[in-house]
Parts: structure tokens; C-alpha cells; sequence
């Protein structure tokens, strides 16, 4: 187990929208900022009290040991936070090593929580430090990490899809190459053809489009390189507003580039447009 797996169970008991969670979090900006922490969990309801909670991430017993070795690295989250904690996959940290005041939370297979150790109770400041604010500001207004949640068909896709999606196909892997290896394969003739059918119909797209340049444009185009460098000089012109021909020229070019891209032409660039 890494530490993004072990940041992502904990993310998982603060969830939205009763959380806002900020991974890799500094106590403050510029020269303010000396130490940070690897999950940092604030509640959003007053009824909870806007609890603050930080997570030391720990994946080895000598990156702990570290950690111990300097209490200058804690000392900031243990100001800032109602509780502190040392997170860690099952049977990394001994409890007897946890530093006073901080609780430890094991991370086991299949992202279940155990609390061998509770965390002392703590009562920040009423009011952050404005530099720690400006911290929590910078990464509220950060666009969100890649990868982390995507879109499909109107469903919320995260990484953890992502990866039970790549269980099932590890799962699925003698399957999935049984049926490759007893699939019938095309011969040599009818791949040759289908190859012949694909260059035609390039042929044939790329001369519509040479064909297409012709006429709105009065430009003859030889081949698909030709007519990007064509088009590139002449998408840097200023089209004069009252000229509505140029205006339809501009168009032009704009939807005939859009074709070039959307039928791979540079990809072929030897391929002759027919006159």
C-alpha cells in the first residue's frame, strides 16, 4: 500500500459535503510557510463545530522513525487542529512509538480503518493564523488533481472505479487472452484488401477536401502538408468586418483545418489530391 491509497481511505471517512479535505496542505504561503501535512479534513457545519483534523501519512517504519526525529515537523498541526494522527498501512507503527498527543489509525487491505490509539483532543486558536488561511484559500481555488474524478455519462467516475476496473480485468486476464489467441485472424489477402480500401478512401477524402479548397479559396493543394502550411500563414490575417466574402474565405479555412484534424490527414502526407 502507498501513501495516495492510504490519503484516499482517509478522504473516504470525510466525505462531502459535511468535509472539505485538502491533501498535502502547507501552514501558510511564502515565507510563511514551514511545514506540511499530508491530509489536513475541516468540518463545514457549525454544528460540528468546524472540527479540524490532520493526518501524518507514514508508509515505512524508518520513514516513522524520521518523523520522530524531528518534533518541529508536528508541532504547527498540533496547533491548528482539534486532532492529530499518525496514518499508516496495518502494522507499520507500534502504538508504543505513537508521539503523546497524537492518535494512530491503521489503513488495512480493502481501505477498513482501525483506531489503535486515540487522538488527544485539542482546542485550536478561534482564529487561524492568516497565513495558514491564505494556505486553505490558495488550495480551495486550485483546480482539481487529474485523474481524481472524471465524468461518464452522467456518472462520477474516481480513481477508485478506476482501479476495481483494473481488478476485474487482472481477473479476467486468461479469458480475455484465450479468446485472443482463438479468434479467427484475417489472411494476408483480405488484410491486403482492407489496407487498399483505407488508402482509397483517404484518396478519396483528401481529394474532396483539395476539391473543397479549389473552390472557396482559388488554391490548389498538392498534398496534406501543403495546405496545413497554407492554412497556418493565412489563419494569422485580420479579416476586415465589412468584406463579407473574406469573412466566408475565413470560415472556410477554420472548417477545412477542422476536417484536416478530423481525418488525420498530416498523418499522410504523401498521399496526391487529385486536380
Amino acid at each position: 500500500m502507498d501513501a495516495p491509497q492510504v490519503i484516499r481511505a482517509l478522504q473516504a471517512l470525510h466525505p462531502e459535503p459535511e468535509w472539505a479535505t485538502f491533501p498535502e496542505l502547507a501552514d501558510g504561503t511564502g515565507g510563511r510557510k514551514v511545514r506540511t501535512i499530508d491530509l489536513f479534513a475541516l468540518n463545514l457545519w457549525p454544528s460540528k463545530g468546524y472540527r479540524a483534523v490532520a493526518y501524518e501519512v507514514k508508509i515505512s517504519r524508518s520513514d516513522f522513525r524520521r518523523e520522530l526525529d524531528d518534533p518541529t515537523k508536528r508541532a504547527p498541526w498540533e496547533r491548528l487542529a482539534h486532532e492529530t494522527w499518525i496514518a499508516a498501512p496495518a502494522g507499520v507503527v507500534p502504538v508504543a512509538e505513537v508521539p503523546e498527543g497524537w492518535g494512530l489509525i491503521e489503513i488495512q487491505e480493502g481501505g477498513k480503518v482501525r483506531r489503535p490509539r486515540r487522538a488527544l483532543q485539542r482546542q485550536p486558536p478561534e482564529a487561524w493564523p492568516r497565513s495558514f488561511t491564505a494556505s486553505l484559500a490558495r488550495r480551495s481555488a486550485e483546480p482539481p488533481a487529474p485523474l481524481e474524478a472524471w465524468e461518464l455519462l452522467g456518472r462520477k467516475v474516481t480513481v477508485d472505479h478506476l482501479v476495481k476496473i483494473a481488478e476485474a480485468l487482472i481477473r479476467k486476464r486468461p479469458e480475455l487472452l484465450d479468446r485472443h489467441r482463438t479468434r479467427e485472424r484475417p489472411t494476408r489477402e483480405a488484410w491486403e484488401l482492407e489496407h487498399a480500401r483505407r488508402q482509397a478512401e483517404h484518396h478519396r477524402q483528401v481529394g474532396e477536401l483539395a476539391g473543397a479548397v479549389r473552390r472557396l479559396c482559388g488554391r490548389q493543394v498538392q498534398d496534406a502538408a501543403t495546405f496545413a502550411a497554407w492554412h497556418a500563414r493565412n489563419a494569422r490575417n485580420v479579416v476586415p468586418a465589412e468584406d463579407p466574402s473574406l469573412i466566408a474565405v475565413q470560415r472556410a479555412h477554420q472548417a477545412l483545418a477542422t476536417l484536416l484534424d478530423e481525418l488525420e490527414i498530416p498523418a499522410l502526407p504523401s498521399l496526391y489530391c487529385p486536380r
